[in-house]
């Protein structure tokens, strides 16, 4: 099964990714406890979602989804995406390619 991690902090004003990196921990934690070995982990550190600016990890997350990723680890969906029409645009796409899409979030606070 073709797993993704996906990991965003809008300010990461130390530059020592620290936020990114928490994320990180939780989500391959959680990937493991499910039997997902080696997701691909895409990352956009010190990238705000909420402007509409672009998010290259994200877009590569896209890219991945159309050629087949089946399952995203995301730490919480507000890492996902900010916009209403980003969710759309997310739901369109996996409601055209991929019946078997699921996303799998942690909703918890470290």
């Amino acid at each position: 099964m073709d797993v993704a991690v996906y990991l965003r902090i809008s300010q990461d004003r130390t530059g020592l990714h620290a936020g990114v990196q928490r994320q990180q921990e939780d989500c391959l934690a959680l990937a493991d406890q499910l039997g997902f070995t080696d997701p691909q982990v895409f990352i956009d550190n010190d990238v705000s979602a909420f402007d509409g600016g672009r998010r290259p990890g994200y877009d590569a997350l896209v890219a991945r989804i159309r050629a087949g990723v089946s399952r995203v680890i995301v730490w919480h969906v507000d890492r996902l995406y900010r916009q209403p029409r980003e969710l759309e645009d997310l739901i369109a796409l996996v409601d055209s390619a991929w019946s078997s899409f699921r996303p799998l979030f942690l909703s918890g606070e470290r």
